[in-house]
């Protein structure tokens, strides 16, 4: 799943760290050397805590940003994650579409309609 976003680049990008920090308490948020901006939740007594990375990337036009979240539990080995990587991912969406259609109304397209395949 993947956010479509008519924005300035520098305003997605601190729209989408504020998201990390307040909506998802992700702490430690940075940007990496590939551009992509990493945080880790917090341990809580459901979870050994996440690493959230979201990708801001050109569409195929080049008019917009197709932004792209992923949480992944903290603790490799664990095997379930009890929905809480699905929840993160969801709520980033959200909050990031809410808080960009505030300033910019019209600016988000979510989902993204599917593709239709050529003959």
């Amino acid at each position: 799943m993947s956010l479509v976003v008519r924005a300035a680049p520098k305003q997605v990008r601190e729209v989408a760290t504020q998201v990390l920090r307040d909506d998802l308490g992700a702490r430690n948020v940075s940007t990496g050397p590939d551009g992509r901006l990493r945080g880790r939740t917090r341990p809580s007594w459901r979870s050994w805590g996440e690493d959230l990375t979201v990708r801001l990337d050109p569409d195929e036009e080049g008019t917009a940003l197709r932004v792209r979240v992923e949480s992944q539990s903290a603790v490799r080995v664990v095997q379930v994650d009890w929905g809480r990587n699905g929840s993160n991912e969801r709520r980033f969406y959200e909050a990031l579409r809410d808080r960009l259609e505030a300033i910019a109304p019209g600016s988000v397209t979510w989902p993204p309609s599917p593709r239709r395949n050529a003959p």
